[in-house]
């Protein structure tokens, strides 16, 4: 099976450091130029780089992680996370963006 991949249009630093061991440790391709099955991004450039995607037909589910007070409305195949950031808690949030745009992506069971 091939391994997902993601592209990270992070902001903050440490933000991007612990996204990338996090899906380094989830056996994802981190940063893949494309196409990719995931993209995570945490400020108003990630925003419009959804939405620029959007405008072009891409609907690359996008995993919002909210450190300011931006609004996602609009965007389709789009999620917001707010802190805290844990593994299980994004572990979630990918599934359920992934299980949206593509049917066969199997639930997780609920951490305890």
């Amino acid at each position: 099976m091939t391994p997902r991949s993601v592209c990270l249009f992070m902001e903050d630093a440490g933000l991007r450091k612990y996204a990338e061991q996090f899906f380094v440790h989830q056996a994802w391709d981190v940063d893949v130029t494309g196409p990719n099955d995931l993209v995570v991004f945490d400020g108003p450039p990630g925003v419009a780089i959804l939405r620029m995607m959007r405008s072009r037909g891409d609907e690359t589910p996008g995993l919002f992680l909210v450190l300011d007070r931006i609004v996602l409305r609009g965007l389709k195949y789009a999620l917001a996370l707010r802190p805290p950031f844990t593994p299980d808690r994004l572990r979630d949030a990918c599934g359920a963006l992934l299980r949206r745009r593509i049917k066969l992506v199997l639930r997780r069971r609920r951490a305890v």
